[in-house]
């Protein structure tokens, strides 16, 4: 199965790999903010981006994210623990619901024995939802990584796992990395089956073999 990237500007499929860094570079200045601006909302009347899985059209939304700022990304964001809790609530249902049982029984029992010491009836929630827990134990991932590099390389493993994604969409990727630290990412992403594609509006490094460029120019001529 192979991922392509298709421009609104051409009919040209731009093939997308995971063993190198796909590279975006879209010197037209308007095109650049408009193809940005559809990545950071996905809307609009024009699809200016659209991504392909062989024959078949796929959902920008589902299948990819844009990380528009490589410093300040949010891992415990509603979306990510609502997927959390999603999975965990698959993987350990049976065992958290016999738990659940025990803590349910336990809690009728002391509210029975406080309303007789009160004199006062006391009302009480007699089912407890496994999702309830999760919710309760305040589940979250931690996120104190000691180098941007690693932190990132985290941050894209998880979404990865926790929404299926496994297209990501990043800006200026290579100001934020050096060429060493962008060799890594691309040897773990392609280990995960991830696709990174970096837009840029200049040539800032020229990466060699660790890149795959397509050049949008000044003219909106695509140049693969």
């Amino acid at each position: 199965m192979t991922n392509y990237l298709k421009l609104y500007l051409s009919d040209s499929l731009i093939e997308l790999i995971t063993t190198k860094l796909n590279v975006l570079q879209i010197e037209n200045l308007v095109l650049f903010r408009k193809i940005v601006s559809y990545l950071y909302f996905i809307a609009g009347e024009e699809d200016f981006i659209s991504l392909f899985k062989d024959n078949e059209c796929l959902d920008i939304d589902c299948n990819s994210l844009f990380i528009s700022n490589l410093i300040e990304f949010d891992l415990n964001s509603k979306r990510n623990l609502n997927s959390l809790n999603k999975l965990l609530l698959n993987t350990y249902y049976e065992t958290v619901q016999e738990d659940l049982e025990q803590l349910r029984l336990k809690m009728l029992q002391i509210t029975k024995k406080l309303s007789l010491e009160l004199d006062v009836s006391l009302d009480i929630k007699e089912t407890i939802k496994t999702d309830d827990l999760f919710k309760v134990m305040d589940i979250k991932f931690k996120d104190d990584y000691d180098s941007p590099l690693k932190r990132f390389l985290n941050y894209l493993f998880v979404i990865s796992e926790l929404q299926k994604k496994n297209i990501f969409f990043t800006l200026h990727l290579k100001e934020y990395f050096s060429e060493y630290e962008v060799e890594i990412i691309v040897k773990e992403c392609a280990l995960h089956e991830i696709i990174l594609v970096d837009i840029e509006s200049q040539n800032v490094i020229d990466l060699g073999n660790i890149e795959k460029k397509t050049i949008v120019d000044k003219d909106c001529c695509l140049i693969i």
